[in-house]
């Protein structure tokens, strides 16, 4: 049999726990907002499409800048 001073500990367990979520969804909703205002994505899924994209881009903008630079190296040798 589980008694009062067992109870009242897992009472206050139970409201630690409540306020811990509580305090953890107003950072989801923190995050999301500024995720909204930062990048235009309601979601997280959009998020990670959105890096996925930016991604590609960087690798697009990166071997462009490398046939570039080795177009500019080969006119600076001639």
């Amino acid at each position: 049999m589980i008694t009062e001073k067992e109870l009242l500990q897992k009472k206050k367990e139970i409201e630690r726990t409540k306020q811990e979520v509580s305090e953890l969804k107003g950072g989801e909703k923190s995050l999301l907002k500024q995720l909204q205002e930062n990048w235009n994505c309601k979601t997280l899924a959009e998020a990670k499409v959105k890096i996925k994209q930016f991604e590609k881009d960087v690798a697009s903008l990166d071997e462009e800048i490398k046939e570039q630079s080795e177009e500019l190296e080969t006119l600076l040798s001639e």
